[in-house]
Order: structure tokens, then sequence, then C-alpha cells
């Protein structure tokens, strides 16, 4: 298992995948950020009748990891199938994070353990590899023999490797965006038609938040009308908002790549939009 990049360990058939800075968000979002997380959790994980995911495991297990990443197959809910990585210090037993009972515990080799979940819901972790003290990979039922591939034999890794910095990096495939996006917002769906890939940064600083909203699209011609439909929303944005002002939102086209950028905090507003790094 290649222990490297955490995130590899995520299999190649999710749509999103969403890297956290989980020590940074303990330290910095107040008050009581583990329960702020938690409310996330459930919020975003719906199967397709609309249940809420257990929160039992989220408080012990995030208390101790230091960077999380999300790989999920989206729905119209939210996240429908998952595969979460987790990278901290943990104790030599799993028993204490509240994962639920174990069942079918195999020995991994290379300090590695799992064992399955005793759970019949979708949205609900229904395999645990646990590799202390550093890394726990959390598995929804349907994404079992995918990361059986990904985890356990490494190979058929997710290609969405969101950046390494930040509070918060999100890449995710425009094509399940649109699709999840379609009924409530058909408008946006036609939009992340033509394109490939969007991501997303939030990188909170001492005064000010820097916001990152990049799509790639297929080709230029179609980046070139994305752009302009995008300056002249925020111009009018700017016109309505008194908190953002023109100059600190801008929007830049670089070859395929749509680049917004904004600024939040402090005396200004900022938002940033880059395209990903080639």
């Amino acid at each position: 298992m290649d222990l490297s990049r955490p995130v590899a360990l995520i299999p190649s058939d999710v749509d999103l995948v969403l890297r956290l800075d989980v020590r940074r968000f303990r330290e910095t979002m107040a008050p009581e950020p583990l329960q702020t997380l938690a409310n996330i959790w459930q919020g975003f994980l719906l199967d397709a009748s609309g249940s809420a995911p257990s929160r039992a495991w989220i408080s012990p297990t995030l208390a101790v990891t230091d960077t999380l990443w999300l790989g999920c197959r989206l729905g119209p809910l939210g996240c429908k199938d998952y595969v979460i990585v987790l990278r901290g210090n943990f104790s030599a037993t799993h028993e204490k994070y509240g994962f639920g009972q174990d069942k079918n515990q195999r020995e991994l080799g290379g300090g590695w353990v799992s064992y399955d979940g005793n759970t019949q819901e979708r949205a609900e972790i229904a395999r645990v590899y646990f590799k202390p003290p550093e890394l726990a990979v959390l598995v929804s039922a349907a994404e079992m023999d995918s990361a059986e591939l990904s985890v356990e034999q490494s190979v058929r890794g997710t290609e969405l490797m969101p950046r390494e910095s930040g509070l918060v990096s999100v890449l995710v495939h425009s094509h399940a965006l649109a699709d999840a996006l379609r009924a409530r917002s058909p408008k946006a769906a036609k939009w992340l038609d033509s394109s490939e890939q969007v991501e997303i940064r939030i990188e909170p600083q001492t005064t000010q938040t820097t916001l990152t909203f990049a799509v790639t699209f297929s080709d230029s011609p179609s980046a070139e009308l994305a752009t302009k439909a995008l300056k002249l929303l925020t111009g009018t944005l700017s016109q309505f908002e008194r908190r953002i002002r023109a100059e600190d939102i801008t929007v830049q086209q670089l070859n395929a790549d749509v680049v917004l950028r904004v600024q939040l905090g402090g005396a200004r507003s900022s938002v940033n939009v880059r395209g990903p790094e080639r």
C-alpha cells in the first residue's frame, strides 16, 4: 500500500475528492469545530432515501485527525457513496472511535487491519481499514469492491488530487456535478456540461480569506464565453452588494481555464478562482 500520498487510497470511480486540514479547522474555527463538522457530515452525505449517516465516530476520530480526504460519488442529495481517508495520530485499537460493531476482521500485513461494520444502510460505514497510528480508511457499502483495489492492491486510485494547501481544496468532475445539479439548477448544469473539471479552494489568512473557484473547459472558445458571462455577473453583484467591491473580484481566462478571484474578510472582500496547475 502506497502511503506517500494517502489520497491515492481513494478509488478511481469517485466524482469528487475533498481535502480538509482538520487540525487547522480545530484550531481556528470556533466555537465547537467538531460539532460543526458533524452537522456538515449529516447534511452532505445522504443516500437515495434521504437518511443521514451516523455521526458517533466524528468527534473522537477527528479530534486526533490532522488531514481528511473525502472521495464520493455524487447523487441528487449529496454524496451517496464514499471513501474517507484520515491521517493523524490514532491509538492502537479502533474500538474507541465509535465506528460501531465489527466483524470479519482481517490482518492485511504491513500493520494494516480491516473489518466490516454491522450495517445494512448505504450511507453508513461498511468497512474500516486501520493502520495505527497514522491512517484510517472508512468505506461505504457500494465502494467496498473498489476500495479493495485501491487500498489493498494499490491500483485504480483516484486521479483527482486536490492541492495540499489551504484549509479546504476540492476537485470534482464537471459532468457528475452537472448531473447532480440538473433538477434543481438546470442553467448551472448546462453551463457545466461544456467543462471538464471544477476546483474549489478556501484559504483563510490573517486578515482575509481567499476563495478559489476554477473551471476547466473543453476548449478555449467555451472558456471565453464563460469568462464574459462571469464578468457581467460579478459586475452586477458588486452594484447590489456594497460589501463586495468591483476591484475585489477579478475574472481571467487562461487558455481553457476560467479564473475567478474574490477576497473575503477584513476591510475588503476577496475570492480567488484559478485553473488547475498544468
